[in-house]
This record gives structure tokens, C-alpha cells and sequence, in this order.
């Protein structure tokens, strides 16, 4: 696979505080790369130095399998990008401000800022002033404003804020289509990692302005193993035969149901101990590990 972004060794220090130390990423064509952290832990940082709106202190960017240092007016030709909050023309409508950047961009056709309206849900309110959009509005004219020059990479940091539920089901359709129908690769930095897990194949995360991990979503979830749940009853016995067994982190829901690390291997022996010990079993059944649960076992792991 062609490498559309590599960065290695990239750093930057603001004062005494590291924020991002000798990252290297790579995202391939074709991907939608989740771009994964705790607040602070350098995302943005890294995405500014990536389209340089900051300068690192050390390592190098590539676009398009050319160093920035190089080539970057050419490679900004063919990136879209929503950094933080969008920057919009108040006074001007939702069209007007997206056939501004069009001509900025080298010139866009009025079909392709309509259909672009159209695709963020904007098509009824394009002719409005941004300064009557609400802030998921604005979300989604700055959503727009990433994807009306037709890039080839584009990056969204939290594409979601300000969106309600059905504007976020939206933007994750969109994305998909996308990706899919012009050939775009996305790199997403997004807290929502139930949505992330849904539309991402890829992903990094990074740690204190470290990468942590970096690959498939579908590889790293298989190799961190899954959970298993027992729903028994009496719920003493199945505890009393759980903590017996000293299974990995157990946690009993509101629905008395017991969820603790681990896979199929063990599984038989378990459900006989539990039969012995006069437990009724109506469920014991593996399941894959969430994003989510990945994500906190992984900062767990590494406190």
C-alpha cells in the first residue's frame, strides 16, 4: 500500500513540556485512521505540524510520498482539513463562504458546492448567514469547507462537536461514502471510539505525546483478547466460584451478570465448577473486546 502521510521522528517541546516526542506515523490511501487520546496527549500538536501551521523542533512530514520541507504547496493542494473549530465568515452565508475557499483552492463549480451542501445536510440553510448557524451548523459548513476542492487526504479533528445523534449517524455514513465512492483517505482524531471502532480500519494512539500503538483496529483487538460473560444463579455461588478461579478483572452489572478478561480456553472447566458448586448456568459466552475497553486497558496498562 502507497503511504499517503509518514512522519518520523517528529517532536515538538513548548517550553518544558514535551508534547509530541519522535512520533512516526504512517496512513495508508485508502484509510480512515482514527487518531486516538486522552486530552492532551498531542493530537492536535501533531496534526498542526502535519499541515504546518506549526514548525516541529525535529524529525520530518511526508505527503504523497514527498517531504513537506519540498513539496508541501503542491501536496496542500490535495488536502482538506477541520482543525479544531472552522474558520467561517460570519457575515457572509454557508455557499459564499464555501465558494471563497473554492477560489482559494484554485476554483470549484457551483455543482460541487451544492452537492457538498447537500452532503452535510446544509442544503436548506445554504443561502443563510453563518451567524444564524447553530455550533453543530458551523461543525458541518467547517466539514464542508475540508471536502469542497475534492482533496485526497483529509483530516478532521473531533468532526463530531456540536452534532446530535442523527448528525453524527450522518458524518459516519458520509465519511464511509466518501472513502469509498471518491477515494479518500481520512485520518479522524475523535473521542467517540464507538465510532471510531465503527468506521475506522486503522488507528494510533498515542500517550503523553508518545505513540503507543499503532495498526489495524480488527489485529489489535483480536491480540488484546476479549471478556466473557456468566449470568448464574445464585449470583453468590458464580462469585464465590469466579474469585476461586482468580479470573482477570471481573466486574457483576446491574443485571447480575459477570463480565471477566479472558477467552474460550477454560471455558468448559469453569461452567463444571460452577455446576458443581450448584450454580444454574443460563449464560457463559466470550465476546469480542470493545474499542473503548481496549483503549482503557491500554492507559491502564502503561499508568
Amino acid at each position: 500500500m502507497v503511504a499517503v502521510l509518514r512522519t518520523e521522528g517528529l517532536t515538538k517541546t513548548f517550553g518544558s513540556l514535551m508534547a509530541v516526542k519522535a512520533l512516526d506515523l504512517e496512513v495508508q490511501e485508502g484509510d480512515i485512521f482514527g487518531f486516538l487520546g486522552l486530552n492532551g496527549a498531542g493530537k492536535t500538536t501533531t496534526l498542526r505540524m502535519v499541515l504546518r501551521l506549526i514548525r516541529p523542533d525535529a524529525g520530518s512530514v511526508q505527503l504523497f510520498g514527498k517531504d513537506t520541507d519540498d513539496s508541501f504547496l503542491d501536496s496542500f493542494a490535495r488536502i482538506g482539513a477541520l482543525v479544531e473549530s472552522p474558520s467561517l465568515y460570519p457575515y457572509l452565508t454557508g455557499r459564499k463562504n464555501l465558494e471563497l475557499l473554492g477560489r482559494l483552492s484554485g476554483g470549484v463549480d457551483a455543482a460541487r458546492v451544492q452537492w457538498v451542501l447537500e452532503a452535510v445536510g446544509l442544503a436548506a440553510r445554504g443561502d443563510s448567514r453563518v451567524r444564524t448557524y447553530s455550533q453543530g451548523m458551523r461543525q458541518r459548513l467547517g466539514i464542508a469547507q475540508a471536502l469542497v476542492h475534492r482533496p485526497k487526504l483529509v483530516f478532521l479533528d473531533e468532526p463530531t462537536n456540536g452534532l446530535d445523534p442523527h448528525g453524527i449517524t450522518d458524518m459516519r455514513k458520509l465519511i464511509g461514502r466518501l472513502a469509498k465512492e471518491e477515494g479518500i483517505t481520512f485520518v479522524i482524531s475523535s473521542h467517540l471510539l464507538y465510532e471510531v471502532e465503527l468506521i475506522c480500519n486503522r488507528i494510533a494512539v498515542l500517550r503523553e505525546g508518545r505513540l503507543a500503538v499503532q495498526g489495524e483496529v480488527s489485529r489489535l483487538l483480536a491480540e488484546a483478547g476479549g471478556r466473557v460473560r456468566l449470568v448464574a444463579r445464585p449470583a453468590e455461588v458464580a462469585r464465590r466460584v469466579l474469585l476461586g478461579k482468580s479470573v482477570g478483572v471481573m466486574v457483576e452489572g446491574d443485571d447480575g451478570a459477570f463480565e471477566f478478561e479472558g477467552g474460550r480456553d477454560g471455558l468448559g472447566a469453569l461452567n463444571a465448577a460452577l455446576v458443581a458448586a450448584g450454580a444454574e448456568v443460563s449464560e457463559l459466552a466470550p465476546r469480542a473486546i470493545t474499542l473503548e475497553e481496549y483503549f482503557v486497558r491500554l492507559h491502564r496498562t502503561e499508568a
